[in-house]
């Protein structure tokens, strides 16, 4: 069963470069219209940059993405 929810490396990266995206154009009007406080959002942006950062490098570092999980 746990096999289910294992996802390939690059699958992972795409996913996580997709949400960077979508919070570049949500978290704008979520401090604008004061639903989120600047800080927060930084805070949250720079966390998934690094998880991106992480990823890619893992990836580096195990040579491409041959294998699962």
């Amino acid at each position: 069963m746990a096999e289910l929810f294992r996802v390939r490396l690059d699958e992972a990266i795409a996913e996580v470069e997709r949400e960077l995206r979508v919070r570049e154009t949500f978290y704008p009007r979520a401090v604008s219209s004061r639903r989120m406080s600047r800080l927060t959002a930084s805070s949250q942006v720079n966390r998934l940059e690094a998880a991106s950062d992480f990823l890619v490098e893992l990836r580096t570092l195990k040579g491409g993405d041959h294998e699962h999980g």
